[in-house]
């Protein structure tokens, strides 16, 4: 439940947040679009069939689709929000949750479908805003990893890391996750060589035989 909330408030609010505004008109906008296009594609490969019957995958193909038909252009906000209510992404992952009662600066509409409190199971928290989303969203990267196959699996992590650039609001966050991701960028490469001289030598030994 925790990844297809992550993954749905990341449609919802960060991708048309004040800080990340879609904007049509500067050079930024076709890096940013790019962004998006992998992220949603990552999700769209990445994502547990399980957890919605097939919901959320069914929703991020058509997203995708409809990205394509843009011609690189991003999407106005009000575009945005429209197409996010079509595809009633609202409702991906939306569950009862034992949650606790968050307090204070969290407490406002914490129980309504569209607040960041609502919903969460392992990444609940009495403060949401501060917790709730950062953990579902690390947990969503690691599912994402994890279901990529071997010849996504670089895609898989520029789309992370792109996502990160463009749209995440954290810019400390941003700052530590590619301290990280550097590691992990030379293992893939390292385990994606491993991958193809093998085989080259299963093939070899193939037509040995």
């Amino acid at each position: 439940a925790d990844v297809l909330m992550a993954a749905r408030w990341s449609l919802l609010h960060e991708i048309s947040s004040p800080e990340n505004e879609l904007e049509t008109d500067e050079p930024a906008a076709l890096q940013r679009f790019g962004a998006l296009q992998m992220w949603v594609q990552a999700l769209h490969r990445g994502l547990p069939w399980a957890a919605d019957g097939g919901m959320a995958v069914a929703g991020l193909a058509e997203l995708g689709e409809e990205l394509r038909s843009r011609q690189q252009k991003m999407p106005t906000p009000l575009e945005w929000q429209r197409l996010m209510e079509r595809l009633a992404i609202d409702r991906w992952g939306a569950a009862s949750t034992s949650a606790p009662q968050p307090t204070g600066e969290d407490a406002a509409g914490a129980e309504s479908p569209g607040s960041i409190g609502y919903g969460w199971a392992m990444c609940s928290s009495s403060r949401p805003a501060r917790h709730a989303y950062p953990c579902g969203l690390w947990l969503l990267f690691h599912t994402l990893m994890a279901h990529a196959e071997p010849a996504h699996a670089m895609q898989t992590l520029e789309a992370i890391a792109g996502y990160v650039d463009a749209f995440f609001g954290c810019d400390e966050c941003a700052a530590h996750f590619h301290t990280l991701t550097a590691s992990m960028h030379v293992q893939l490469l390292s385990h994606e060589a491993r991958r193809r001289s093998r085989a080259l030598a299963d093939g070899r030994t193939g037509m040995a035989e």
